[in-house]
């Protein structure tokens, strides 16, 4: 009793009433009251019974909602309910099941019988759980390490332990553990089993139903019976046998006339060499024998030049075949047709083909494909909609023009009408391949599949420049069809390459001869001024080390190595010259002037002109020369040899009157 009320605990929440038709029951099991089962305990216990197995609790077998598996073992029985999760958490009950333990089995530890509990659910459930995954619920802790089916097989384990892990490896489940307090369904059962050891019935196997067939096989002796009763075949039998043939004249007796020569019987039959012929109202079964496995014609008309033959056989055979339906579904396709060829382009970015590629590496790729420059766009996407198309397209277009026609496949986003309306706003003309049929499009296709190839070579590169490298060798390699690179035929040249840079070096460069405005003569190692930079403010001195290009230099200053363009160069005047400077007078106004001036006398004839001793020093042209002094005396234009000094005007000179002197 105490089992039973625990049973109707754990399902309380299903059983309308239960506590107030279990109210004279549980007063039984008072501590001080007399146990005496009476009418109205037995009318309340099958009111309990009858409200346990009402459609109310049963719940129907629901393939949607997970299962779950309760077993559990007493002493003497053992017990299991199949139950699924409803929505709201609770456990409907779908079906139980116990027996009590045979001899030998009450024999079995603890540990065994909840084993066999387990196997004896998923055994008499196995309808329910074959090929679903399934929770099974027990009491015994010390199975989850057992059976349990993410556990291993333990190597010490009674043999009979073992063929229950090797049976239960059949099914997916997950055993987990509850306590008993929580377990009354199956303890329950276990503690009331039904009163039967017999074994578990098996289940039935499939039963194969064949169509019984109406009629024997086609037989000798069938054709000969049809061929009495089929009148021009018994014409055509009795003329054969007198060897008056010829003599009928109507149509349907010509094709047996043709074969006047050929033509015997034999056992009244018929026959066409080793052929027999057959009656009208046996053709239609002779043919479904010959098409028996869904011969093909030819493979029919094969066998039928062996056997049989009837006046216009062969074009039945095709008329049955192309009748049968089966034979036409899983038909071969017909011969491929020519692929189409697109009208050439005469100009760039004339028509464009559309595709997808990928995804690869979690990106999907957007392929845009000149027909007439075979020139190849790719912009990766994050996902296939029409307003990611439209975006990337714009893109394009405002660097390469409109299209007059874009063709592409009937892709959802490439069809939308968000993609009609942005061609029509453009003026441009859609054209889509037919479904499935890929080769239509098949600029745009093959591409794709090219740059599926190179991203799967890219190794550890990045994505990025993995696609940048793909881009740059299509658009410098010379395409099959063209003859000519896509760069050639988009912008009249070929774009600059690695390749490209041994053409140089094999062909040298012309030296350019033009001059130019205030070219400064500078070498290494001269002396110069340089720009202070980045406040721009200033020069300091430098040296020049080395020259990097037509108009730029590395300058060794104090701070460094720095490279400065020429227009940032000044030239500064070497030590030597400096010291010079140095020994030159003051500003003009600090010179001691004689005050007798001595008037200038030409040099005799063959008079060398004297050197004079305050003369600057030769101007280096690597540097400004020293600001000159005044000659003492100018040489007569007449008689001077030739002058390569700083050439001076002979007019007078008069001294100024310095300090407001009016003497």
């Amino acid at each position: 009793l105490q089992s039973f009320l625990g049973l109707l605990a754990f399902y309380d929440r299903f059983l309308q009433n239960r506590a107030t038709i279990a109210k004279e029951l549980y007063h039984l099991l008072e501590r001080k009251a007399e146990w005496r089962w009476e009418q109205n305990h037995r009318e309340a216990f099958q009111k309990l019974k009858d409200l346990v197995v009402q459609y109310t609790v049963l719940a129907h077998y629901d393939e949607r909602k997970p299962l779950l598996l309760s077993c559990d073992a007493s002493p003497y029985g053992v017990g299991a309910v199949l139950a699924q999760l409803d929505s709201d958490g609770r456990e409907a009950p779908i079906a139980f099941a116990s027996r009590t333990l045979g001899t030998a089995e009450r024999n079995y530890s603890q540990l065994d019988r909840e084993g066999l509990a387990i196997v004896y659910g998923v055994s008499h459930f196995h309808q329910y759980v074959a090929g679903r995954s399934m929770t099974i619920y027990t009491d015994h802790q010390p199975l989850l390490g057992i059976l349990g089916a993410d556990k291993p097989v333990p190597q010490v384990l009674s043999p009979r332990m073992t063929r229950w892990c090797v049976k239960l490896a059949a099914y997916k489940y997950e055993l987990r553990y509850r306590p008993g307090n929580r377990h009354q369904n199956a303890d329950a059962l276990s503690r009331l089993p039904m009163f039967t050891t017999e074994e578990e019935p098996e289940v039935p196997g499939d039963i194969l139903m064949f169509e019984a067939l109406t009629r024997p096989p086609l037989s000798a002796d069938q054709v000969a019976r049809e061929t009495a009763r089929d009148a021009v075949l018994l014409t055509v039998y009795q003329a054969v046998q007198e060897g008056t043939i010829h003599r009928y004249q109507s149509p349907e007796y010509s094709p047996y006339r043709s074969k006047a020569a050929e033509l015997s019987t034999h056992r009244g039959c018929v026959s066409w060499g080793t052929r027999v012929v057959i009656p009208n109202k046996l053709r239609r079964e002779t043919m479904a024998l010959i098409h028996s496995g869904h011969r093909g014609i030819v493979a029919m008309k094969a066998c039928a030049r062996s056997y049989v033959w009837w006046p216009g056989i062969d074009a039945d055979i095709e008329a049955w075949v192309a009748a049968c339906s089966t034979c036409q579904i899983h038909r071969k396709s017909p011969a491929k047709e020519p692929i189409p060829v697109w009208n050439r382009p005469t100009e760039p970015w004339d028509t464009v083909h559309l595709d997808f590629a990928g995804p690869v590496e979690g990106h999907v790729f957007l392929v845009v494909v000149d027909a007439f420059t075979k020139w190849l766009e790719v912009r990766v996407v994050r996902n296939m909609t029409s307003a990611a198309i439209i975006k990337e397209l714009r893109t394009i277009f405002a660097t390469f023009g409109l299209p007059r026609k874009i063709v592409s496949d009937n892709g959802a986003a490439l069809v939308s009408d968000e993609m009609k309306t942005f061609y029509r706003n453009n003026g441009i003309i859609a054209v889509t391949s037919a479904p499935y049929h890929p080769a239509t499009n098949g600029q745009a296709e093959r591409m794709v599949q090219e740059l599926k190839l190179a991203l799967g070579k890219k190794g550890k590169e990045e994505l990025n420049c993995a696609l940048a490298r793909f881009l740059f060798k299509q658009h410098t390699t010379i395409h099959v069809a063209t003859g000519k690179t896509p760069a050639w035929l988009l912008y009249g040249r070929e774009l600059p390459s690695a390749l490209e840079r041994l053409k140089t070096v094999l062909s040298a460069e012309p030296v350019r001869t033009e001059s130019f405005t205030n070219a400064r003569e500078l070498s290494v190692g001269q002396s110069v001024w340089t720009k202070k930079f980045p406040q721009g403010k200033g020069w300091v001195p430098g040296v020049l080390e080395r020259q990097m290009g037509l108009r730029s230099w590395m300058v060794n200053t104090d701070e460094g190595s720095v490279r400065r363009h020429t227009n940032h160069i000044r030239q500064r005047c070497s030590a030597a010259s400096t010291q010079q400077e140095a020994k030159t007078p003051s500003p003009v106004w600090d010179l001691k002037i004689d005050q007798s001036p001595t008037p200038p006398r030409a040099p005799s004839p063959g008079e060398d002109t004297p050197a004079r001793a305050d003369a600057s020093p030769q101007r280096d042209s690597s540097r400004p020369a020293a600001f000159p002094r005044e000659p003492a005396s100018a040489p007569s234009t007449a008689d001077a040899g030739p002058f390569t000094g700083t050439r001076r005007g002979t007019r007078a000179r008069r001294q100024p009157q310095r300090y407001g002197s009016n003497d």
